[in-house]
């Protein structure tokens, strides 16, 4: 609240639609507001401008400049400049019933006629909302029915298909499981075939290991009569050698023998003779020597010769007849193994690419019809849902509907109520007259108290657009709320609530004088 020399002063005047207009005055004080609702020039006073204020509803402060005689009208007080001369401010705070200053409220003809107008507006306002709103709700109704009705139809082929869907699924799962047996017969009749092959590959390789084991076999013995053969004839040149000798021996013992005897038989007589005899038959040994050597060396060698030709004949022969025959038979063998591995290897290829085929088309297929039965399960799902959510918004619409018609037969009655406070006992946060007598707001009784403050309470700061939307939102249904106090003028659209401790009750003494502060007080709490 502001003051200035003259001091504030509380006056009234009348109006058409009610007994008195309650102003407060503000001396050599400008008030501003960004929202003028008219300017009036060649006014004559102060009570001039408050009338033209009292004759627009929209007007709640005027400001009369009494150098210039300008009449400002304003819709609210926003700031307030004190010392400004010439310039006098007025402030709606309220009505008088009567024509007494002190007799301030609303009376019940002011009531009736402030309110009947707007009752009768709300009321047919909200009738014909609320028709709107029953007639939009039927109308959305018949709408989630229809919906409903169609997503029934949808689901119910949605099932039918996925029933059949599930129908052929058996029967490819039951013919893929044929197949899939058929399958491992074939597996099974290609790892026997596998071990029968590898078993006449091991037979092949285990007659390459006899041959190979023949070949040296026979190659060894070959060697072995090799060295006799070499053995032999060297033993046979030594025998040949040591016979040679011996009939020298002999020979030359014979000669000598003989030669004694002729030497003592004929004596020096047959020297000549015997020289000759000596002679001849020297030569005759030599002779028969060298024949009985020549003989014996060529029947040595003739037989060596021999032996040599029939063992190197008899080997070769056996070596050659042996090699053949397991030639023969490796290569007959080889042949036929080679051919059974082409037409086993052909066979198996072919078998293999085969059932590469089949598996990748049953795989491929069954990965189709699985996609499609998860598809055709997702899609019922989804159906059931928007079914679910039909029918809860059906019921969400039946129950918005009830809520409709139950707030346009009662839930109107307290909002006329609460117009009604605002109207008579609510001026909004400004400085409200001092003689409002106990009022009610939403069936919570409070008193004014102008210039108050409570100590020994707990304050909560809140937002609201009034002093009584605060009472109603923040302290009605708190048990331990007091009171409400507020800031006339401070444009902050800001209040405080308090509550009393549990360990101390407030009490009418915990009430001091605090300017400019004003508080609404719920009476039956002061003690």
């Amino acid at each position: 609240m502001h003051s200035s020399a003259c001091g504030i002063r509380h006056w009234s005047l009348r109006n058409s639609k009610i007994s008195h207009v309650k102003f407060e005055l503000h001396c050599s004080s400008e008030a501003f507001s960004d929202e003028d609702v008219d300017n009036i020039d060649g006014v004559t006073s102060n009570t001039d401008c408050a009338n033209y204020c009292v004759a627009d509803e929209k007007c709640q402060v005027a400001v009369w400049r009494e150098d210039t005689g300008r009449c400002a009208l304003k819709s609210k007080l926003e700031e307030m400049q004190d010392d400004r001369d010439d310039y006098h401010s007025l402030v709606r705070v309220g009505f008088v019933n009567g024509t007494g200053i002190g007799d301030t409220g609303c009376s019940q003809r002011e009531i009736n006629e402030k309110c009947a107008e707007m009752v009768n507006l709300e009321s047919d306002k909200a009738k014909a909302e609320c028709l709107k709103q029953v007639n939009d709700a039927q109308r959305e109704a018949l709408k989630d029915r229809t919906d409903r009705e169609r997503a029934e139809r949808e689901w119910g082929e949605s099932v039918a298909r996925l029933e059949q869907s599930l129908r052929d699924t058996k029967r490819e799962c039951r013919e893929n499981l044929e197949k899939e047996i058929a399958e491992r017969d074939r597996a099974v009749r290609a790892e026997r075939e596998r071990i029968e092959r590898k078993a006449r590959v091991d037979q092949a390789k285990a007659v390459q290991e006899e041959r190979e084991r023949l070949m040296k076999e026979f190659s060894e013995q070959l060697r072995t009569e090799k060295e006799a053969c070499a053995l032999t004839a060297s033993k046979c040149a030594a025998d040949r050698e040591q016979a040679l000798q011996a009939e020298r021996d002999r020979l030359g013992k014979e000669c000598n023998e003989k030669l004694r005897l002729e030497q003592i038989l004929a004596g020096n007589k047959c020297a000549a003779d015997l020289r000759n005899e000596q002679d001849r038959f020297s030569k005759d040994c030599s002779e028969r020597l060298r024949l009985e050597q020549v003989h014996s060396d060529s029947k040595c060698s003739a037989n060596l010769r021999a032996e040599q030709d029939r063992m190197s004949k008899d080997c070769s022969e056996r070596l050659r007849l042996e090699t053949e025959r397991v030639q023969g038979k490796c290569s007959a063998d080889l042949g036929r193994v080679t051919e059974e591995r082409d037409r086993l290897s052909q066979q198996c290829s072919d078998d293999l690419r085969s059932a590469k085929e089949e598996k990748d088309h049953l795989e491929t297929k069954c990965k189709q019809d699985l996609e499609e039965r998860d598809r055709l399960e997702t899609k019922c799902k989804q159906d059931l849902q928007e079914k679910d959510h039909l029918e809860t918004k059906c019921k969400q619409d039946l129950q918005e509907k009830d809520r409709i018609a139950k707030e346009c037969t009662d839930g109107r009655a307290q909002e006329q109520i609460r117009r009604k406070d605002d109207i008579c006992y609510n001026p909004g946060f400004g400085a409200w007259p001092n003689t409002i007598s106990t009022f009610d707001i939403d069936g919570t009784a409070y008193v004014v108290q102008p210039n108050s403050h409570l100590t020994l309470a707990f304050p909560t700061d809140h937002d609201a657009t009034s002093p009584a939307s605060c009472a109603r939102d923040f302290c009605n249904n708190e048990p331990d709320c007091v009171g409400v106090e507020w800031t006339p003028n401070d444009n902050k659209n800001k209040c405080i609530t308090f509550n009393e401790s549990q360990n101390r009750p407030i009490k009418k003494d915990d009430i001091r004088s605090k300017p400019p502060h004003y508080m609404i007080l719920k009476p039956d709490r002061l003690r």
